[in-house]
């Protein structure tokens, strides 16, 4: 759990899990070799989504980890510089609409942290 934050970014907490959620969804799919429901941005071959889709369950995970939702290693900090760059990296490598999500998440802690 968030130690400073819980009631004031509770929108960012919110939006960061349910991005990471569907970003392990699409990366699971991506193993799964369904790049049909995912859209046309796999044209390489199967095990480039093997690779693709192990990176953003990673992504997914670590986002999990920060915010306290699964325990396992030492937690990353969830500031929204982190949102960003994790949710950039998740978009390029096939997270789609959980990357989109991650990175309006980050956009409202910079938001929050402006105000």
């Amino acid at each position: 759990m968030p130690t400073k934050s819980k009631g004031k970014n509770s929108m960012e907490r919110l939006l960061s899990i349910i991005g990471a959620v569907i970003s392990i969804i699409f990366g699971i799919l991506l193993i799964a070799a369904f790049p049909v429901l995912i859209g046309p941005l796999i044209f390489h071959g199967f095990p480039l989504n093997i690779i693709w889709g192990v990176l953003v369950i990673i992504f997914g995970v670590i986002i999990l980890t920060s915010y306290g939702v699964i325990n396992i290693g030492p937690k990353v900090g969830h500031d929204w510089p982190i949102l960003i760059i994790l949710g950039i990296l998740s978009l390029i490598f096939g997270g789609d609409i959980g990357a989109i999500v991650i990175i309006i998440a980050g956009i409202v802690g910079l938001v929050h942290k402006l105000s």
